[in-house]
């Protein structure tokens, strides 16, 4: 039986300048093998060196980037759109992902509370209504805005638009859709009811009974 076998493999590097390695393969009777590394680390020429430093520098070249992505806001909509996102303008902030600040004050009309909110990440702004009657009611409100005598308006009825309309608990809100440019001179009217509230919510100038200051 053979117990032990030593294999001598010498590594020539190019001239003979270079040292040589010489490695020991010792196989022991339980079959284990015991690698010996003899002489030492070779000399590398400047050749060599040169060599291997342009094979590191084409497999960086060569291996894939990371991908890189512009990060975006949330909002999916801006003013009256921008030709990449989309007008705001009669849709709901909340869907839109618009993140509304509170301006000034809230308004009291009616049993209803009137915030008036914008967004400039959006550049829009909407009316908040709040049922604070204390009882289940219908909740309505309006963005008036444009023209002389705020002549047009964004409008929203507590379960949608009559006949559709539902009467929500008191501390419940409803938003009215946005009007698509925070700039715009606007007035927030609306206001709590037992039965359907009639859309659009009027305004009379010059006081506009029922609705907030031009904001």
């Amino acid at each position: 039986m053979i117990t032990s076998q030593k294999i001598a493999l010498k590594f020539q590097f190019g001239k003979p300048r270079f040292v040589s390695s010489l490695i020991h393969l010792k196989f022991n009777t339980n079959q284990r093998m015991d690698l010996h590394m003899f002489a030492q680390i070779p000399v590398i020429h400047s050749y060599t060196r040169i060599l291997i430093w342009t094979i590191a520098f084409a497999i960086g070249l060569l291996s894939p980037l990371p991908r890189q992505t512009e990060t975006l806001g949330d909002n999916e909509c801006y003013g009256l759109g921008n030709g990449q996102l989309q007008s705001c303008q009669g849709l709901n902030p909340n869907s839109e992902k618009c993140d509304g600040i509170t301006y000034g004050n809230y308004f009291s009309n009616g049993g209803a509370r009137l915030y008036r909110r914008y967004s400039t990440e959006c550049n829009s702004k909407w009316t908040k209504i709040v049922n604070m009657s204390g009882q289940t009611r219908y909740t309505a409100g309006c963005t008036r805005y444009g023209g002389s005598h705020y002549d047009s308006a964004q409008c929203v009825e507590s379960g949608g638009w009559p006949p559709n309309s539902q009467p929500i608990a008191s501390g419940l809100y409803v938003y009215t859709p946005m009007v698509g440019l925070s700039g715009t001179p606007a007035i927030s009217c609306g206001y709590t009811s037992t039965n359907s509230i009639p859309l659009p919510i009027t305004a009379s100038p010059p006081n506009y009974y029922g609705c907030s200051g031009s904001w």
